[in-house]
């Protein structure tokens, strides 16, 4: 009895841990130093070795918990890419920066291997899936109170000679916040749609309403891009009336002026080639190291250093700039056997989320066919930003996949 109230007390500390890395700004630092969300991590894992000292066979468990963690197909490959990661710090030019980005994705697999070995009743696998609702609320309220308020918002954009603010909520940039905001909404609306409460879903939708403003209000041409394609696919996957709620929000979002102004903005290239100067820039790296590539998180450190060797490539002010594209990110700075480990992790990820997905319906699978339909929009939104170089959603976005795993078939049954 003893043993199980520590279980469920550690249960708690985690889900609070995953709220506080979505909710709060990476800019919070305890003594101006450590972020909120590694302060918590630490203690995580400290409670979590506790717990283990305190249970009967605690480390026995634990030992052959990592057998088994390395023997799925999924851990396995991220595995291999924490490894890949590891060796290119060896041979990074900015060694410091290439080893911080490896030990960031250390710990999304310390928090995986916690949620595939400790969530594993369906009640502690819907009790993440809580977590991540709230979490969602609160940063999609916040968006919201920004641009209310006009507090907080940092970075704007040009839309017809008018500097037009964009809100970014808790997470700094709004095509972070875009990018949230979709994996979101998906998982939220297939929720709202199976409710069989009318006060939940009428709260579900409230909250899908939420994010929809934060997608519109981000100014995210990707963000945008990727909510239609969603829609599209969720219409052809699981309900064609669904395409009257596209038709419904999208006609909504074009009675604001701005929004309408910026999807004009789409096809004007004197926008989009800052994007392809960058590419370009990665093609050129990644030829010249297509093997090992340059380093963990070192593109940034060779940018400067390839638009002086390649004028052409060069724009005024960018200095250090990322690839804007999380595959040619992988490619350029782990080379050729990193691509290939990430693109089988990104394929065991999409099998599992699918496995989840076609269980009996429950809340669970209904969360997971949503999530489905959010994979594929964060497979599209990374090839136009390093979507899985943000912290507060890189974290959520793991989790989710590892508790996917471990599915405990006899809640189903």
């Amino acid at each position: 009895m003893r043993e199980r109230n520590y279980h469920k007390s550690f249960i708690l500390l985690f889900c609070i841990y995953f709220f506080v890395s979505m909710v709060f700004p990476n800019e919070f630092k305890l003594m101006g130093r450590v972020g909120i969300s590694e302060a918590f991590f630490a203690v995580m894992v400290l409670c979590y070795f506790i717990l283990l000292i305190l249970r009967k066979d605690g480390f026995k468990r634990f030992f052959k918990s990592i057998l088994s963690f390395l023997t799925n197909k999924l851990y396995l490959s991220l595995t291999i890419l924490l490894i890949i990661m590891i060796y290119s710090v060896s041979y990074s030019l900015e060694k410091t920066l290439a080893a911080g980005e490896t030990i960031r994705f250390f710990t999304y697999l310390i928090s995986g291997f916690i949620v595939v070995n400790e969530f594993k009743e369906l009640r502690e696998k819907e009790l993440l899936l809580n977590t991540f609702i709230a979490g969602s609320l609160i940063v999609s309220i916040m968006g919201l109170a920004q641009i209310f308020t006009g507090k907080g918002m940092t970075v704007g954009i040009i839309i017809n000679d008018v500097n037009v603010p964009r809100m970014e909520s808790t997470l700094g940039n709004p095509n972070s916040l875009g990018a949230f905001a979709v994996i979101a909404f998906f998982p939220i609306l297939m929720l709202g749609l199976h409710e069989k409460s009318s006060r939940k879903k009428t709260l579900y939708f409230i909250l899908n309403i939420f994010l929809a403003m934060n997608i519109a209000l981000t100014f995210s041409r990707n963000s945008w891009i990727a909510l239609f394609i969603g829609m599209i696919v969720l219409t052809l996957l699981y309900n064609w009336k669904l395409i009257f709620v596209l038709i419904a929000g999208g006609s909504l979002s074009l009675l604001i002026p701005q929004v309408l102004d910026r999807i004009k903005q789409l096809g004007d290239m004197s926008i989009n080639a800052s994007r392809l100067y960058i590419w370009a820039t990665a093609a050129k790296m990644i030829k010249d190291y297509p093997l090992r590539g340059v380093g963990n998180g070192n593109f940034i450190s060779y940018y400067d250093i390839y638009t002086e060797r390649y004028p052409e490539l060069k724009m005024e002010g960018f200095t250090r700039f990322p690839t804007h594209n999380h595959y040619l990110k992988i490619q350029s700075e782990l080379g050729i056997f990193g691509s290939i480990a990430f693109a089988l992790s990104l394929l065991f990820s999409f099998i599992s989320i699918y496995s989840a997905s076609k269980l009996q319906a429950s809340r669970y699978s209904y969360f997971y066919k949503g999530f489905l339909v959010s994979f594929i929009c964060f497979l599209l939104l990374n090839l136009f930003d390093n979507i899985l170089s943000i912290p507060q959603l890189t974290l959520g976005f793991w989790i989710l996949i590892f508790n996917a795993q471990n599915i405990p078939y006899k809640d189903f049954n």
